[in-house]
Protein backbone atom coordinates (compact mmCIF):
# COMPACT_ATOMS: atom_id res chain seq x y z
CA UNK A 1 0.00 0.00 0.00
CA UNK A 2 1.24 3.48 -0.87
CA UNK A 3 1.27 5.43 2.39
CA UNK A 4 2.25 9.00 3.27
CA UNK A 5 2.67 10.38 6.82
CA UNK A 6 3.13 14.04 7.80
CA UNK A 7 4.41 15.30 11.16
CA UNK A 8 4.53 19.02 11.98
CA UNK A 9 3.89 18.99 15.74
CA UNK A 10 7.26 20.51 16.69
CA UNK A 11 10.17 22.44 15.17
CA UNK A 12 11.05 19.27 13.24
CA UNK A 13 9.24 18.75 9.94
CA UNK A 14 9.07 15.03 9.16
CA UNK A 15 7.55 13.22 6.18
CA UNK A 16 7.53 9.47 5.50
CA UNK A 17 6.31 7.48 2.51
CA UNK A 18 6.07 3.75 1.95
CA UNK A 19 5.63 2.33 -1.54
CA UNK A 20 7.02 0.01 -4.24
CA UNK A 21 10.59 1.27 -3.76
CA UNK A 22 10.48 0.88 0.02
CA UNK A 23 10.05 3.32 2.89
CA UNK A 24 11.63 6.76 2.92
CA UNK A 25 11.70 9.31 5.74
CA UNK A 26 12.95 12.87 5.38
CA UNK A 27 13.19 15.33 8.26
CA UNK A 28 14.52 18.83 8.75
CA UNK A 29 14.59 21.43 11.49
CA UNK A 30 12.54 24.20 9.92
CA UNK A 31 12.22 26.18 13.19
CA UNK A 32 8.42 25.74 12.99
CA UNK A 33 8.37 27.42 9.55
CA UNK A 34 6.86 24.33 7.91
CA UNK A 35 4.70 25.83 5.17
CA UNK A 36 7.47 26.66 2.70
CA UNK A 37 9.50 23.40 2.72
CA UNK A 38 6.61 20.95 3.23
CA UNK A 39 5.47 20.52 -0.38
CA UNK A 40 9.00 20.03 -1.67
CA UNK A 41 9.74 17.52 1.09
CA UNK A 42 6.52 15.64 0.31
CA UNK A 43 7.35 15.43 -3.40
CA UNK A 44 10.88 14.15 -2.78
CA UNK A 45 9.81 11.59 -0.18
CA UNK A 46 6.93 10.20 -2.23
CA UNK A 47 9.08 10.00 -5.37
CA UNK A 48 11.82 8.14 -3.50
CA UNK A 49 9.22 5.63 -2.25
CA UNK A 50 8.29 4.92 -5.87
CA UNK A 51 4.87 6.45 -6.51
CA UNK A 52 3.15 9.76 -7.24
CA UNK A 53 0.93 11.84 -4.92
CA UNK A 54 -2.15 10.81 -6.93
CA UNK A 55 -1.27 7.15 -6.28
CA UNK A 56 -1.40 7.61 -2.49
CA UNK A 57 -3.67 4.97 -0.93
CA UNK A 58 -3.48 6.03 2.73
CA UNK A 59 -2.62 9.36 4.35
CA UNK A 60 -1.53 9.70 7.96
CA UNK A 61 -1.37 12.97 9.86
CA UNK A 62 -0.33 13.72 13.45
CA UNK A 63 -3.57 14.60 15.20
CA UNK A 64 -2.00 16.63 17.99
CA UNK A 65 -1.38 17.98 20.49
CA UNK A 66 1.43 20.09 19.08
CA UNK A 67 2.17 23.40 17.44
CA UNK A 68 -1.11 25.17 16.57
CA UNK A 69 0.16 26.51 13.23
CA UNK A 70 2.14 23.39 12.41
CA UNK A 71 -0.85 21.09 12.86
CA UNK A 72 -3.03 23.24 10.60
CA UNK A 73 -0.36 23.25 7.89
CA UNK A 74 -0.12 19.45 7.94
CA UNK A 75 -3.90 19.03 7.75
CA UNK A 76 -4.15 21.44 4.81
CA UNK A 77 -1.45 19.60 2.87
CA UNK A 78 -2.89 16.17 3.71
CA UNK A 79 -6.41 17.13 2.65
CA UNK A 80 -5.04 18.50 -0.62
CA UNK A 81 -3.44 15.13 -1.41
CA UNK A 82 -6.57 13.33 -0.22
CA UNK A 83 -8.70 15.33 -2.64
CA UNK A 84 -6.43 14.43 -5.57
CA UNK A 85 -5.89 10.77 -4.63
CA UNK A 86 -9.37 10.05 -3.22
CA UNK A 87 -7.85 8.05 -0.35
CA UNK A 88 -8.53 7.70 3.40
CA UNK A 89 -6.94 10.15 5.82
CA UNK A 90 -6.20 8.89 9.34
CA UNK A 91 -5.27 11.11 12.27
CA UNK A 92 -2.82 9.48 14.70
CA UNK A 93 -2.56 11.03 18.19
CA UNK A 94 0.88 12.57 18.76
CA UNK A 95 1.45 11.18 22.24
CA UNK A 96 0.45 7.69 21.15
CA UNK A 97 3.24 7.79 18.55
CA UNK A 98 5.84 8.63 21.19
CA UNK A 99 4.55 5.81 23.40
CA UNK A 100 4.30 3.19 20.64
CA UNK A 101 7.90 1.80 20.82
CA UNK A 102 7.44 1.25 24.58
CA UNK A 103 3.97 -0.35 24.46
CA UNK A 104 5.30 -3.52 26.11
CA UNK A 105 6.54 -1.57 29.15
CA UNK A 106 5.38 -3.30 32.32
CA UNK A 107 4.36 -0.32 34.43
CA UNK A 108 3.32 3.29 33.92
CA UNK A 109 4.38 5.07 30.75
CA UNK A 110 4.07 8.85 30.43
CA UNK A 111 4.32 10.29 26.92
CA UNK A 112 5.30 13.96 26.98
CA UNK A 113 5.75 16.96 24.68
CA UNK A 114 6.85 20.42 25.79
CA UNK A 115 3.81 22.73 25.83
CA UNK A 116 5.90 25.69 27.02
CA UNK A 117 4.96 28.01 29.88
CA UNK A 118 6.45 25.36 32.23
CA UNK A 119 3.78 22.87 31.19
CA UNK A 120 3.69 19.67 29.12
CA UNK A 121 1.23 17.83 26.95
CA UNK A 122 1.04 14.40 28.55
CA UNK A 123 -0.76 11.09 28.26
CA UNK A 124 -0.47 8.05 30.52
CA UNK A 125 -0.46 4.36 29.65
CA UNK A 126 -0.39 1.42 32.08
CA UNK A 127 0.93 -1.91 30.77
CA UNK A 128 0.42 -0.59 27.25
CA UNK A 129 -3.19 0.50 27.79
CA UNK A 130 -4.19 4.15 27.53
CA UNK A 131 -5.59 5.33 30.87
CA UNK A 132 -6.64 8.87 30.04
CA UNK A 133 -6.92 11.59 27.45
CA UNK A 134 -4.07 13.98 26.52
CA UNK A 135 -3.65 16.72 29.13
CA UNK A 136 -1.85 20.01 29.58
CA UNK A 137 -0.19 19.81 33.01
CA UNK A 138 2.90 20.43 35.10
CA UNK A 139 5.12 17.41 35.92
CA UNK A 140 3.96 17.55 39.55
CA UNK A 141 0.29 17.46 38.52
CA UNK A 142 0.90 14.44 36.29
CA UNK A 143 2.93 12.44 38.80
CA UNK A 144 0.47 13.16 41.61
CA UNK A 145 -2.20 11.16 39.78
CA UNK A 146 -0.26 7.94 39.12
CA UNK A 147 0.77 4.95 41.22
CA UNK A 148 4.40 5.50 42.13
CA UNK A 149 4.71 1.93 43.38
CA UNK A 150 4.98 0.78 39.75
CA UNK A 151 7.96 1.44 37.44
CA UNK A 152 7.51 4.82 35.71
CA UNK A 153 8.95 5.52 32.26
CA UNK A 154 8.81 8.95 30.63
CA UNK A 155 9.27 9.23 26.87
CA UNK A 156 8.83 11.71 24.05
CA UNK A 157 11.24 14.30 22.60
CA UNK A 158 11.09 16.38 25.79
CA UNK A 159 11.18 13.63 28.42
CA UNK A 160 14.51 14.84 29.83
CA UNK A 161 13.14 18.37 30.15
CA UNK A 162 10.09 16.97 31.93
CA UNK A 163 12.34 15.00 34.28
CA UNK A 164 14.49 18.07 35.02
CA UNK A 165 11.38 19.88 36.26
CA UNK A 166 10.67 17.14 38.82
CA UNK A 167 11.85 17.27 42.39
CA UNK A 168 14.70 14.93 43.45
CA UNK A 169 12.16 12.90 45.42
CA UNK A 170 9.97 12.40 42.35
CA UNK A 171 12.97 11.47 40.21
CA UNK A 172 13.69 8.46 42.44
CA UNK A 173 10.79 6.62 40.79
CA UNK A 174 11.20 7.90 37.22
CA UNK A 175 13.23 6.74 34.20
CA UNK A 176 13.50 9.01 31.15
CA UNK A 177 14.10 7.64 27.62
CA UNK A 178 13.71 10.38 24.98
CA UNK A 179 12.05 9.41 21.70
CA UNK A 180 10.79 11.31 18.67
CA UNK A 181 13.37 14.08 18.48
CA UNK A 182 13.57 13.53 14.71
CA UNK A 183 9.80 13.45 14.18
CA UNK A 184 7.18 10.73 14.27
CA UNK A 185 6.13 10.31 10.62
CA UNK A 186 7.92 6.95 10.44
CA UNK A 187 6.23 5.82 13.65
CA UNK A 188 2.81 6.66 12.17
CA UNK A 189 3.52 4.35 9.25
CA UNK A 190 4.63 1.60 11.62
CA UNK A 191 1.35 1.93 13.53
CA UNK A 192 -0.60 1.73 10.26
CA UNK A 193 1.37 -1.32 9.13
CA UNK A 194 0.42 -3.21 12.28
CA UNK A 195 -3.24 -2.62 11.45
CA UNK A 196 -3.72 -0.97 14.83
CA UNK A 197 -6.58 1.49 14.38
CA UNK A 198 -7.40 1.75 18.08
CA UNK A 199 -6.09 5.31 18.19
CA UNK A 200 -6.90 6.38 14.64
CA UNK A 201 -9.99 7.52 12.80
CA UNK A 202 -10.88 8.77 9.33
CA UNK A 203 -10.82 12.56 9.27
CA UNK A 204 -14.19 13.81 8.04
CA UNK A 205 -14.79 17.07 6.20
CA UNK A 206 -14.00 20.11 8.35
CA UNK A 207 -12.39 17.96 11.05
CA UNK A 208 -9.31 19.54 12.53
CA UNK A 209 -6.35 18.86 14.80
CA UNK A 210 -6.56 18.14 18.50
CA UNK A 211 -5.03 21.09 20.30
CA UNK A 212 -5.77 20.24 24.00
CA UNK A 213 -4.88 23.81 25.01
CA UNK A 214 -6.61 26.97 23.79
CA UNK A 215 -4.51 29.25 21.59
CA UNK A 216 -2.99 32.46 22.96
CA UNK A 217 -5.42 34.42 20.78
CA UNK A 218 -8.41 32.61 22.27
CA UNK A 219 -7.12 33.15 25.80
CA UNK A 220 -6.48 36.86 25.19
CA UNK A 221 -9.94 37.32 23.70
CA UNK A 222 -11.53 36.20 26.98
CA UNK A 223 -9.43 38.47 29.17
Amino acid sequence: MNMVAIDTVSAILSVSASGPAGQCTMSLDSKRQHAEPLIDLLEKTIQTAGFSPRETELLLCAEGPGSFTGLRIAYAAAKGIQLAADCPLLAVPTLTCYAHPFRSWNGTLISVLDARKNRFYTQCFVNGIQTGEPCDNTPEEVLSTIDRATPILITGPDSDLFASCCTPELMKTVTSIPFGQGGISSEMIQIAMTGDTQYTHTVTDYAGPRYVRKSDAETARKC
